[in-house]
């Protein structure tokens, strides 16, 4: 029987990763100021490159949707979430 930790692959830097056989889960962002616009921002990679997208990403194994959800929102946008 394999386990969790079985699918893991550790990488160069030591840092554990998915390995890509396996199903990847996401997380999507909707940020609204106090005008009630929602942040967009334009894909600049393959697939759909500019298109119109929300903040959001793929979660790191081990880590929660919400640590998911603020990293990618930083890496993407600068912002910083409120917790």
């Amino acid at each position: 029987m394999q386990c969790w930790s079985d699918r893991l692959e550790v990488g160069n830097t030591g840092s554990r990763q998915m390995n890509e056989g396996l199903p990847r889960v996401g997380s999507a962002l909707i940020v609204r100021d106090e005008a009630n616009r929602i942040l967009l921002g334009k894909r600049n990679k393959d697939p759909q490159r500019g298109n119109w997208v929300l903040p959001g990403g793929k979660i790191h194994a081990f880590e929660s949707i919400a640590q998911a959800a603020a990293r990618e929102l930083e890496e993407e946008t600068g912002l910083a979430a409120i917790t």
